[in-house]
């Protein structure tokens, strides 16, 4: 949830091992209550990330929570 007052909301996906893969917000004054962002196991370029470990990081001004992710994907048959 984002505070009122909040000054800067920021959801990126990193590799396990360090490197930003995809920014999915980066707010300057976000709209304050329950926010929900989705994301298509794609990096910054559009490519499929090929592991599917990542890490999820929100930061509300200097409070930062990670979460650890595991993406199973699904192929279409036909």
């Amino acid at each position: 949830m984002v505070p009122e007052g909040s000054r800067r909301l920021s959801v990126g996906i990193w590799d396990p091992d360090g490197p930003l893969v995809r920014v999915l917000a980066d707010e300057q004054v976000p709209i304050a209550g329950i926010r929900t962002f989705r994301w298509d196991s794609r990096d910054g370029r559009g490519q499929i990330l090929a592991h599917p470990a990542h890490v999820c990081r929100v930061t509300i001004d200097d409070r930062s929570e990670s979460r650890f992710l595991m993406v199973r994907y699904c192929l279409a048959q036909g």
